[in-house]
């Protein structure tokens, strides 16, 4: 009579540990690269809000800038050294008529 010789082969138990193994491993590397794609994009955008609050901060500056300017131009000794500069004249009292009154002449 032949024996046959069993081949001795992996228990289950161990194949089924060595499948979660691979798998825990490979879940790991996944959610490390997600973290560093993660962490460059969250460093990339706080670079990119400096730099617009820099510009909204020289935004402001210049804003703050033409309003004073706004302001000096609407000045009334300034309007008055204008109008002096440009040789006219102040206006006494105005004289209104009324549609009664108008006349057209050609």
């Amino acid at each position: 009579m032949m024996h046959r010789q069993r081949v001795m082969s992996v228990p289950s138990t161990q194949r089924y540990s060595r499948v979660v193994t691979v798998a825990l491993a490979a879940s790991c590397a996944g959610f490390f690269a997600l973290y560093i794609v993660l962490a460059n994009h969250v460093s990339t955008r706080g670079y990119e809000l400096a730099r617009v609050q820099a510009r909204v901060e020289a935004e402001q500056s210049t804003l703050e800038t033409v309003q004073l300017e706004i302001s000096a131009a609407k000045a009334l000794n300034r309007i008055e050294a204008e109008a002096v500069s440009l040789s006219l004249a102040p206006v006494g009292a105005a004289e209104y008529g009324s549609a009664a009154t108008a006349v057209a002449t050609r």
